[in-house]
């Protein structure tokens, strides 16, 4: 019976011969907050992160990149596109924890976010544990519940625009803000803001500490190592943390006394923190640097000029970036500042995450013996083998990513119902199964299997990655055995549709249009359409990195270069307009999945300016690796390869739906339609800037009735010559397996 025993065990089923031992199952130990969730995550937070002492109602910074996070449209098991739906519990995986979520990132799965720990011990690991899951319940999260009474305001510095708004209850929005970048994703935790040392600054209303108690802190990176510069201060009234004469320096009311000892500035980021405690005889003022004590000054009395305002970077004006600035009427513990700097310097090694858990999900066995004897077999669960190998040559793999699903026909043994596709991308990787889709659900660009039993057809979407140029694909029939697949062909258009449709929208630039492309992106996106957004780079323009970023967070948009300058034919220097403008999106924008492979990103539409080409702008487009590029009316049918340039011949458009173009939306449909039954690619551009935008407009009518169609590939102009590579180049190897 030993031996029998080993065997199972090692083989990890429970067959052996004709026999089987029934295990016992261990449940979860762990209550589940609420079977509305799909999804949690155990997270542990280390001890010895923690300094000496309980830690009470201490907002801990959780952050992480997951595709787990990613929402649904990507891929994902987050149930809301804001991230509303996730929240955080204690370790009896029930009881809430108030939290605030200071970004979100749907299409990647980065969260940043602040959760409130009752008591944060530094003698046992804290548990928390992370749901998600939910499309429909209302937003989680608790921002003011996260800060304690003490806090008198709290700014995070991750708004694009606008005001940058307090944390707290206390609402000490900014009345304004100048600055190089506003939140732009160049901080320590997140989105900061970059200062020029010549003008910058951010206004904040008055702040009052209303006795003798403060805490000043903020995270700073300095371009300069000399002089007198302010994180953040009320100004002139000798009350700041930052730089005094080239060294570290808190300041605080009364007397003008100060720490000023804190060590030279350098270019790293510093964590700066000055408390006050007025009923001190000694030590009243203390500086801290990246969570040590480096100096100390004496001074009693009550803070005074509590009625002025406060700034940010003002104060001989910050040269460099500031990020999570707060201030408190108390003032904070070296424990508290100590933790603050392990927990916000370094998240991943202060927390760690455990693997997501299905709310259905079953308990993994615990293998007890028993004395009952079963005589029913159990099928493995991963049979041995597979059917098809899918290989892309490295070259093209590396010169074009490839991230875009293509969708894979296979022809089916008749007389199934219910089939499971899996994939994996290393032999070592265990098997995933893919999503199933229906013919009348409405998905693009995401990976899923589909299938037409009375057909005997599978349509198989599924994208190379970063870890691997293969892919592995295994069927299944419903009891788990793998069955014979003949694969057929690869779909002309994703999930074999009956046509496709594409939108291209101009001119995205700084003096021209920048609201009405934000406008443009919203529309789409709330219709589930993809719009390509032309993107001019070159100075002073585009108007906001990080508003198109935004954009392109939320979905649904593609980023295509329209060049630096916006130039005539021809170019003064045409790899500045070609390979820079596409190296500007690289370097500026974090790019959708769809344009990514690990860590390298693509560009892979060119639309040309004035719809003007020549034979030098054909040779560089070929030379930075663009698949396509857009000129003016035309055949929207695949052009051929260009062996001499190495893209696609140009492309053109259906309609173009300004008001110098097309403005009838009878003509706009029909020009839909007879494309649709033609099995074609519809191609509308317009500029957001000429476009009515009002709910009674030709164009949001145009968009309505183009939308929704399952039998539509609704995908990016640059997308679709992505996919197209793949199925029409024969670059992809498919084989047989064993």
């Amino acid at each position: 019976m030993k031996k029998i025993f080993l065997c199972l065990l090692t083989a990890g089923i429970f067959n052996f011969l004709s026999t089987k031992i029934t295990p016992s199952v261990k449940a979860q130990s762990v209550a589940w907050f609420d079977s509305s969730w799909g999804y949690r995550q155990e997270i542990t937070i280390d001890h010895t992160k923690v300094a000496n002492t309980d830690l009470v109602d201490f907002p801990v910074l959780i952050s992480k990149l997951d595709s787990s996070l990613r929402n649904l449209a990507n891929n994902g098991h987050v149930g809301q596109n804001d991230g509303g739906d996730f929240v955080f519990t204690g370790g009896d995986g029930v009881s809430k924890l108030d939290h605030e979520v200071e970004k979100y990132n749907p299409a990647t799965g980065q969260l940043i976010t602040w959760v409130r720990i009752p008591t944060l011990s530094p003698n046992t690991d804290t548990i928390v544990y992370l749901y998600y899951g939910n499309q429909n319940c209302p937003k989680q999260w608790n921002r003011a519940g996260v800060w304690d009474n003490n806090y008198l305001a709290v700014y995070h510095l991750s708004e694009t625009s606008g005001k940058h708004f307090d944390s707290t209850t206390n609402g000490k929005n900014s009345t304004a803000v100048a600055v190089a970048r506003q939140g732009a994703d160049i901080g320590i935790i997140g989105p900061a803001d970059e200062f020029n040392g010549k003008s910058n600054w951010i206004n904040l209303p008055a702040i009052g500490f209303a006795g003798n108690k403060a805490t000043l802190e903020g995270w700073a990176k300095s371009d300069v190592t000399a002089g007198s510069h302010q994180i953040v201060a009320r100004f002139y009234q000798q009350q700041m943390i930052g730089m005094y004469s080239g060294s570290w320096a808190t300041f605080i009311n009364p007397g003008g006394f100060g720490a000023i000892s804190g060590g030279k500035p350098d270019s790293g980021w510093h964590h700066i923190v000055g408390t006050y405690n007025g009923s001190l005889t000694t030590a009243n003022l203390k500086l801290y640097r990246d969570g040590n004590q480096v100096d100390t000054s004496n001074g009693t009395g009550i803070i005074t000029n509590d009625t002025k305002s406060w700034q940010i970077g003002a104060g001989n004006y910050w040269d460099g970036i500031i990020d999570e600035v707060r201030i408190s009427k108390t003032p904070r513990s070296a424990d508290w500042i100590k933790t603050e700097y392990l927990n916000q310097s370094n998240p991943a090694a202060f927390l760690t995450f455990g693997n997501e858990e299905g709310s259905q999900q079953v308990p993994t066995p615990t293998l007890i013996p028993t004395t009952t004897l079963t005589p029913t077999p159990t099928p493995t669960v991963n049979p041995v083998g597979w059917n098809y190998t899918l290989t892309i040559p490295t070259a093209d793999h590396q010169d074009y990513g490839l991230s875009y699903p293509a969708t894979y026909v296979f022809n089916l043994p008749a007389g199934l119902s219910e089939t499971t596709v899996y994939k994996k991308y290393l032999i070592s990787d265990s098997w995933s199964p893919l999503p199933q889709k229906n013919a009348g659900e409405l998905f693009n660009g995401v990976e899923a299997a589909r299938f037409d039993f009375p057909a005997n057809k599978a349509y198989v979407s599924v994208a190379f990655s970063d870890q691997s140029n293969e892919i592995y694909l295994l069927f299944k029939d419903a009891p788990g055995n793998k069955i014979a697949v003949v694969f057929d062909k690869i779909a002309l258009y994703y999930d074999n549709r009956q046509a496709a449709a594409v939108f291209t929208a101009d001119d995205w630039m700084a003096y021209y249009s920048y609201p009405e492309f934000i406008t443009a992106s919203n529309e789409f996106q709330a219709r589930g359409l993809w719009l390509t957004v032309s993107i001019v780079t070159g100075e002073h323009y585009p108007a906001s990195w990080a508003g198109i970023q935004q954009e392109l967070d939320e979905g649904y948009i593609e980023p295509a270069s329209h060049s630096k300058t916006h130039p005539n034919l021809p170019y003064k220097d045409y790899d500045a307009e070609i390979g820079g403008s596409a190296a500007d999106l690289k370097n500026n924008l974090t790019l959708p999945p769809l344009n990514r492979k690990g860590t390298s990103e693509y560009i892979y539409a060119w639309i040309e300016p004035g719809c003007a080409i020549n034979d030098i702008v054909r040779q560089k487009l070929g030379y930075y690796k663009y698949l396509t590029d857009r000129g003016g009316w035309g055949s929207t049918a695949f052009p051929a390869w260009d062996l001499t340039n190495g893209t696609y011949g140009r492309t053109f458009i259906n309609v173009w739906m300004d008001p110098e173009g097309t403005s009838d939306l009878s003509t706009l449909n029909s020009a839909f339609d007879q494309t649709y039954q033609a099995g074609g690619i519809y191609h509308a551009f317009f500029h957001p800037a000429a476009i009515d935008w009002s709910a009674n407009g030709y164009a949001l009518k145009h968009f309505d009735y183009v939308k929704g169609r399952s039998d539509v590939w609704y995908t990016g102009f640059g997308h679709l010559y992505a996919y197209h590579y793949l199925q029409e180049r024969g670059k992809v190897s498919v084989i047989p397996s064993n």
